[in-house]
């Protein structure tokens, strides 16, 4: 599965360097703690719609390793107003097994 923070195109200049920056060196400084073994790397997108960076997850059916995942990776990036999603892909659809926060 994976963490996914979408970013609306008027925030590529100003937000998407900061939080991909601070998310490799979480990912570098083990900032994780016991759950950096489920965490398998990240993805950033930059599209002309938007802009997204995905931290992607083993062991997706595990709920608590996957929230603590989710709240620290929001925690790192100071995220307030923007929302993160849990995204298990299953072939051809996309189960979300979190709610957004």
């Amino acid at each position: 599965g994976r963490w996914v923070l979408n970013l609306e195109k008027k925030y590529h200049h100003t937000s998407l360097d900061i939080y991909w920056l601070n998310t490799l060196l979480a990912l570098i400084g083990e900032q994780f703690d016991e759950e950096s073994e489920f965490v398998n790397g990240v993805w950033v997108n930059v599209r002309a719609k938007g802009d997204k960076i995905s931290l992607w997850t083993k062991s997706a059916k595990n709920a608590e390793v996957q929230i603590k995942i989710g709240r620290k990776f929001k925690e790192l990036l100071g995220l307030k107003d923007q929302v993160l999603a849990y995204e298990v892909r299953n072939f051809l659809k996309i189960i979300y097994y979190f709610p957004r926060f």
